[in-house]
């Protein structure tokens, strides 16, 4: 193999990694949490879901007039 077919599967690779990266960061609903934790609990399962939209949600009773 010549050193411009290694450049080139290098990169071919290097393309391939990137796009796993960002399409399993797309299907996180939180990507700035950690994804699993407990060993089992993701963010998509149930109780750990309902307890992320809790906490990351918005305070219900806030408004902008009852900032200032």
């Amino acid at each position: 193999m010549t050193d411009g077919q290694m450049r080139e599967r290098r990169e071919v690779a290097l393309m391939i990694q990137e796009n796993r990266v960002s399409t399993e960061e797309e299907q996180l609903p939180y990507p700035n949490l950690a994804p699993v934790v407990f060993r089992s609990l993701t963010q998509t399962t149930r109780p750990r879901n309902w307890c992320l939209q809790i906490a990351c949600g918005p305070y219900p009773f806030l408004t902008a007039g009852s900032l200032t």
